[in-house]
C-alpha cells in the first residue's frame, strides 16, 4: 500500500527524539520507520485516536504492545514486509487491543517466545468494534483471541503455523454481533480453525482450514450464522 507522504504537513515521521514525541501529539497520523517504538507512537496520539503507518521492516516488541486508546489504526506498508516481532520469553500477548474501534491491518505478526507457562496469544482483542484485517500470523498457540466484546471484525488473515496442534487459530469467547470472514488457516493443526464459544450472533463465512473443521461452536452459542467454511 502507499504510505502518506511525510512531506505533507499533516504527517510526521517519528525520529524517536523527545521533541518529536511531543510534537507528534499534535498530529492525527504518524509514519514510523523500522526500529522505532509503536508503543510510544500510540501513547502520543490525541484522545480522539489516529493512524500509525508502519514502513516495511521489523518492529520489535519487548513484551506486549498495549493499545488502550480508542479509534487507533495501525497499518503496515505490506502484508509480509512489515513485521511486529517478539523474541523474548513471555506468556503475554504480543499485541493487546483493549480500546474500542482499533484496527490492525496489513502486518506480519510473529510470536517466537518459548515460554511454556501459559497459552501463547499473538493478538488479544477485548475492545468493542475492533478489526484485525489482512495480517499474517506465524507461531503462537492462538493467532487471534477475542473475548468479552462485541462488533469485532476479523477478515482476510492468514495463519501459517501454531505452536501447539491442539489450539484453534482464531477463538471468539463470549462475543456478540461479530464477523469472521475470508481467513486462511491452512497452517493450523488444531481441531478447528475457528472456535466460537459462548457467543451470540456471530457470522463466520468463507474461512478455510488446513485440517479439522474450519469453524466449530461450543458452550451456549446461539444465533450464529456459519456458511461456506471449508
Amino acid at each position: 500500500m502507499m504510505l502518506p507522504s511525510v512531506a505533507r504537513r499533516k504527517y510526521l515521521t517519528v525520529a524517536g527524539a523527545g521533541d518529536d514525541v511531543r510534537r507528534m501529539s499534535l498530529m492525527s497520523d504518524i509514519v514510523l520507520r523500522p526500529g522505532q517504538s509503536i508503543q510510544r507512537a500510540v501513547n502520543s496520539l490525541p484522545p480522539s485516536g489516529g493512524k500509525i503507518y508502519l514502513m516495511d521492516g521489523n518492529f520489535r516488541v519487548a513484551d506486549t504492545l498495549v493499545i488502550s486508546k480508542n479509534n487507533v489504526e495501525i497499518i503496515g506498508q505490506s502484508q509480509r514486509g512489515t513485521a511486529i516481532l517478539r523474541g523474548v520469553s513471555s506468556a503475554n500477548p504480543v499485541v493487546s487491543l483493549t480500546g474500542s474501534g482499533i484496527t490492525l491491518k496489513n502486518i506480519r505478526l510473529e510470536e517466537s517466545s518459548t515460554d511454556s507457562a501459559g497459552t501463547l496469544i499473538t493478538v488479544r482483542v477485548s475492545g468493542d468494534g475492533c478489526r484485525v484485517s489482512d495480517c499474517v500470523f506465524t507461531d503462537g498457540d492462538y493467532a487471534i483471541y477475542v473475548t468479552s466484546c462485541n462488533q469485532v471484525y476479523i477478515d482476510g488473515n492468514r495463519v501459517e503455523g501454531a505452536r501447539r496442534s491442539a489450539q484453534d487459530a482464531i477463538t471468539l469467547d463470549s462475543v456478540t454481533y461479530s464477523v469472521v470472514i475470508g481467513n486462511n488457516l491452512h497452517g493450523v493443526g488444531g481441531s478447528g480453525g475457528v472456535l466460537i464459544n459462548d457467543c451470540s450472533y456471530v457470522t463466520a463465512v468463507a474461512n478455510v482450514s488446513g485440517s479439522g473443521a474450519s469453524v466449530r461452536t461450543d458452550g451456549t452459542s446461539t444465533g450464529n450464522q456459519l456458511s461456506a467454511n471449508v
